[in-house]
């Protein structure tokens, strides 16, 4: 075979490959799947005197997709300035930790930051569903404030005092109840 006639069926070839190549549909990239989680969280105000039931419901996230169908009645008490926020997250968002840092709590402790207002929560709740300390400064030394930043420790001092006299006026408030685990079991079964 001469050389000539080789390249001629090399270029017949290519030819028939490059009208191959052209006639070939492209398909359309399939879209992912992504599940919306759709549901409730309870957002409270943190003042003096906020209502045990606010402090201990703030951050239930309920809904459709949650173990929780249905929220707290609100309001806790005359006094409760909770409110609920709707929230919508793909799965996606929800595996990258979307629902555990959704909204933090509402203060108005001035220098106070949201994330060490939810730690001052976190502690609020601990010692709250305990007995109440007879004194200030034991309620003030159980609350723990060396994790919460120094501009706004006198704040949260007085913050602290007036809660305190808040609880010791008015009784103390108390965690709500637990299910037990056979009510958890019959609520997963709905």
């Amino acid at each position: 075979m001469s050389p000539v006639w080789a390249v001629v069926l090399v270029l017949i070839a290519f030819a028939v490959v490059l009208r191959l190549r052209s006639r070939r549909k492209k398909w359309p990239a399939v879209p992912v799947y992504s599940r919306r989680i759709d549901g409730f969280q309870v957002v409270a105000q943190l003042e003096p005197d906020m209502p045990g039931g606010c402090l201990f419901d703030h951050g239930i996230q309920y809904g459709k997709g949650f173990q929780r169908k249905e929220g707290p009645a609100l309001p806790h008490a005359e006094n409760c300035r909770c409110a609920t926020l709707p929230f919508s997250f793909t799965s996606n968002e929800v595996f990258n930790g979307a629902l555990r840092n959704f909204a933090d709590i509402r203060t108005d402790i001035p220098h106070l930051p949201e994330k060490p207002a939810n730690r001052l929560v976190d502690q609020l709740k601990r010692v709250e569903s305990s007995p109440l300390p007879p004194t200030l400064e034991g309620y003030v030394s159980a609350v723990d404030m060396g994790k919460l930043p120094d501009k706004s420790g006198q704040a949260v001092r007085d913050f602290l005092t007036a809660r305190y006299e808040h609880l010791n006026g008015t009784g103390k408030t108390t965690a709500p109840p637990r299910l037990s685990e056979a009510e958890v079991a019959a609520d997963n079964q709905e």
